[in-house]
């Protein structure tokens, strides 16, 4: 799966408006927010697979035996910072490795190590599928 996220804004920009990134969502191994601007770009690249997993029973249902095993790599840039804000431009490309894991096509936990910040964070969520529904 790959996803490229990018923006451009006039210097008219209100600060509300800038493009952020860091974090959840974005690049997990950086802190949230860190950084911000007038011009963003964001690639996102997954290799998604099913890997065995133990069944719960309630009842008569069972969850499904597998779950979604997702190695990815993010890089985030962002430039031309907003005044009054707190965010500042990217000092070059930034990048995180990292792993999510599915479980039901819905709930995802995923990690992502900053190669720049050499930090690792952790984050669970409901899959991004359900993002716009929520």
């Amino acid at each position: 799966m790959t996803r490229v996220q990018f923006g451009l804004a006039t210097r008219n920009l209100s600060p509300h408006r800038a493009f952020v990134l860091g974090g959840r969502g974005t690049l997990l191994g950086d802190g949230f927010r860190d950084w911000g601007g007038r011009r963003a770009a964001l690639v996102h690249i997954e290799w998604r697979t099913p890997v065995p997993f133990i069944r719960l029973s309630a009842g008569p249902a069972r969850t499904p035996g597998t779950i979604t095993l997702a190695p990815y790599a993010a890089w985030g840039w962002t430039a031309e910072p907003v005044a009054l804000t707190p965010w500042r431009a990217a000092p070059g490309t930034r990048v995180t490795l990292g792993l999510g894991a599915e479980w039901l096509g819905l709930l995802r936990w995923e990690a992502g190590y900053g190669l720049q910040t050499h930090q690792l964070h952790v984050a669970f969520d409901v899959a991004r599928d359900f993002w716009d529904i929520l």
